[in-house]
């Protein structure tokens, strides 16, 4: 459809703007192609049974060892074996272009792993515990492989895998100094041998909480398919009375189902400034370090703060309305400015640099030139040097 283009969103203006034309030759950021680097690899595992488990990896351009992001999954309703190998791209490539490597290991009996999928029923603690030996086992040989940086990894968990890495927490010698659960837990639908799957959970937490020490947030929506706010608090409460270390963030609504936040862009705004925040005081560096898809930008430049709108070469206030537009949608974003006045913002795609200047270019007689990208501005007025 021409009015979704991609997702991109783009506008166009013509207002007097006074300065000379010409382009100017920029330095260059980074770029990672939209494969992110991606690769598969066979990772051995011993805990529970020998086996290899099909693990993913995305990462930055270079040689590496990086900081590393390990992403646990969920299980799908069905057969683990028939479950799709997870990638969760959006979010592996917002942790790609801040410089993370992204591993995501499907566990024993799902998807392209060997061995066999563990069931204890409503026992939620012996269902996750089992879980997280695979996570246990992964989280070691990234490190003995040297395949990940000396600094602990990054755990994030979504719905099972949020359960499955709050386990790991318990596991001795885990070098992981984080963890983030999105709607962590497990319900049961048997209906053969129904049973009361949410004390279960609770009573898993519980038993978490009196091992685990790692910091912790804990992410759950209002209108969660699967686990309730009320659920979600219960679940808190015994993992932080029993000496567990999280925060709770329960947030509204989110679309049709909350269960779904991790992973959809649109839920960024949610939990990755949180994220972020907690990574950055642990000292990791979370700014952006490589520009997405194909086109290489400008590095930043000092004319003005991103939000700082007033220092927008544009004279009209529609034009300012729209740069305010720009400024509330989530990277991969661009902002590009023509002769003329003309101008153009894209977002939402790998390709935002490059449709941003393809935009404004059809409304301005001399070359458009970028004046945001992401976070930064990158404007640079005529006679300036890099």
């Amino acid at each position: 459809m021409v009015v979704l283009k991609k997702l991109i969103v783009a506008f166009f203006l013509i207002a007097p703007l006074a300065w000379a034309q010409g382009p100017v030759a920029p330095a260059l950021v980074p770029a990672v192609g939209k494969d992110l680097n991606e690769s598969i690899i066979k990772v051995p595992v011993a805990s529970v049974e020998i086996a290899e488990l099909e693990v993913t990896v995305f990462r930055p351009p270079g040689e590496g060892p990086f900081p590393t992001v390990l992403i646990n999954h969920g299980k799908s309703v069905g057969a683990p074996k028939e479950q799709n190998r997870a990638r969760y791209y959006s979010v592996s490539r917002e942790l790609v272009r801040r410089g993370f490597q992204v591993v995501l290991p499907m566990r024993r009996g799902f998807a392209g792993s060997q061995g066999k999928y563990f069931s204890a029923g409503c026992d939620m603690t012996a269902n996750a515990q089992n879980q997280s030996k695979d996570i246990a086992d992964v989280v070691q040989w990234l490190k003995t492989k040297g395949m990940a940086d000396k600094r602990p990894l990054i755990l994030f968990g979504q719905s099972y895998g949020g359960l499955a890495s709050v386990a790991a927490s318990t596991q001795p010698g885990l070098q992981v100094g984080f963890i983030a659960s999105f709607a962590g837990g497990l319900k049961s639908t048997s209906v053969t041998k129904p049973c009361d799957w949410e004390t279960g959970l609770v009573e898993a937490m519980r038993n978490f909480g009196e091992k685990s020490r790692i910091p912790m947030l804990w992410f759950y929506g209002e209108n969660d398919t699967f686990f309730s706010l009320d659920l979600a608090q219960k679940m808190h409460t015994a993992f932080t009375q029993a000496g567990g270390r999280a925060e709770l963030v329960a947030y509204p609504a989110f679309k049709q189902d909350a269960h779904k936040m991790f992973g959809d862009p649109a839920g960024f705004d949610i939990w990755l400034p949180k994220v972020l925040e907690r990574l950055a005081a642990l000292g990791y560096s979370t700014e952006p370090k490589y520009v997405l898809g194909t086109e290489p930008r400008p590095v930043a430049s000092p004319h003005a703060e991103i939000d700082h709108i007033e220092s927008l070469p544009l004279n009209k206030p529609s034009s300012k309305a729209a740069y305010q537009a720009f400024l509330k949608r989530f990277p991969p974003r661009a902002f590009a400015i023509g002769s003329g006045g003309a101008w153009g913002w894209a977002a939402g795609a790998d390709e935002a640099v490059k449709d941003a200047l393809s935009s404004c270019q059809k409304y301005s007689s001399a070359p458009c030139r970028l004046y945001a990208v992401d976070e930064d501005v990158v404007w640079q007025k005529q006679g300036e040097v890099q």
